[in-house]
């Protein structure tokens, strides 16, 4: 097999890469210090370079390889596995930046790059590509980084944005921010330096889009837990505005989600001549929890103006000042007891009235003269 590949490469001069034609570097007149190589095995082959400098501290080379029968292999350190490297889309309508931030950003072997010349382009991408973040220049035609920012929310997209671009900070700072962007970082500078502040960032930007899953699905685990419990339960403020009820707390209530959630104080639903003694315990358990009691019952007023008899369960959330409130209602035990008090008290009264009638018989029967000859007949057996 014979023939000739021409390749075009952009490189940062610092890391230029030397081709070599059986282990002959060629002549290139730049610095080139601990340099990776490309190694022709079997066959005879031959190389040359052409380099110039068409972005500042770079530059772009044009190999020429005449080959027969030769393997060009490329040495450099092994990349991260595929499974374990962040994936980001890049948009940018200049393709030698694009090149350039290729080379830095995959190097290390922890990023792989994928790159769009357009919003457009990035859009269609996204519709068959997941991505764990999204880079973006602002200064793009038919449509900027702020218009595709605007689109991807239009879409609903939460895949962290970072904001790269030449624009001064004071200009695009504050529309970025307040259309959702997660980072923004301004070109110009040193690249090696410039690129390495772009990694860091886009790993913190992955980073923080992990930790927000995981709050999530924690979030989502404890509401499941909160709707589930078959009790009605609150999350109570240190103002002692609700800031969440679930659905029981709703029934139980007469109330609607939008009139309770972060809207009603707790204080609301107690009777008058029990709130004094539920606030002491609300102050109480945030000044000195271990002095607070933990369960105790009060009277609840619902929206109708019914009131029900509720033994609630109060717990501090740990390291907040907030507290989770079960409550149970017990207006049937409680109306239970009363009638079983009742029925007490009438066979209690019905019980004393029977003993005084007995003993009035008594009496009666002890005053009653008894026949002579019924005392004749007993003298006689005595």
């Amino acid at each position: 097999m014979v023939g000739t590949v021409t390749k075009m490469h952009l490189l940062p001069i610092d890391e230029l890469r030397v081709f070599a034609g059986r282990g002959r570097a060629p002549d290139i007149p730049v610095p080139r210090p601990q340099l990776p190589t490309f190694q022709c095995g079997g066959g005879t082959s031959s190389c040359s370079v052409n380099a110039t400098t068409p972005y500042p501290g770079t530059i772009t080379m044009q190999e020429s390889f005449v080959f027969s029968d030769v393997r060009i292999v490329e040495h450099h350190k092994n990349p991260a596995p595929q499974k374990n490297r962040l994936s980001v889309l890049y948009v940018d309508d200049e393709p030698v930046f694009l090149d350039l931030c290729k080379i830095y950003l995959e190097r290390g072997g922890e990023i792989s790059l994928t790159c769009a010349t357009s919003a457009y382009e990035g859009l269609e991408l996204l519709k068959s590509s997941r991505f764990d973040v999204i880079v973006s220049d602002y200064q793009m035609p038919d449509l900027d980084g702020i218009g595709f920012l605007k689109q991807l929310q239009e879409r609903r997209c939460t895949i962290p944005f970072i904001l790269f671009t030449v624009r001064g900070r004071d200009e695009v700072l504050l529309e970025a921010i307040s259309h959702g962007a997660t980072f923004y970082l301004q070109k110009g500078g040193d690249p090696k330096s410039q690129f390495a502040e772009l990694i860091h960032t886009i790993k913190e930007a992955a980073k923080r889009r992990q930790a927000e899953e995981i709050l999530k699905e924690s979030e989502s685990r404890y509401r499941t837990m909160f709707e589930s419990t078959g009790t009605a339960m609150i999350i109570i403020e240190e103002d002692t505005t609700v800031s969440l009820a679930n659905t029981e707390f709703l029934r139980l209530t007469g109330y609607s989600r939008e009139d309770v959630d972060s809207r009603k104080s707790w204080t609301e639903f107690v009777v008058k001549e029990d709130l004094e003694r539920l606030l002491a315990q609300h102050r109480l358990r945030r000044e000195r929890r271990e002095d607070a009691l933990r369960q105790y019952e009060f009277r609840l007023i619902t929206k109708t103006g019914q009131v029900r008899n509720i033994l609630v369960t109060v717990e501090i959330i740990p390291e907040t000042q907030k507290s989770v409130a079960s409550l149970i209602d017990i207006t049937s035990l409680r109306k239970a007891e009363e009638e079983l008090e009742r029925k007490n008290n009438e066979i209690a009264a019905a019980y004393q009235r029977l003993a005084l009638a007995e003993e009035a018989i008594r009496h009666k029967i002890d005053d009653t003269p008894l026949p002579c000859g019924h005392l004749h007949n007993n003298e006689l057996a005595a």
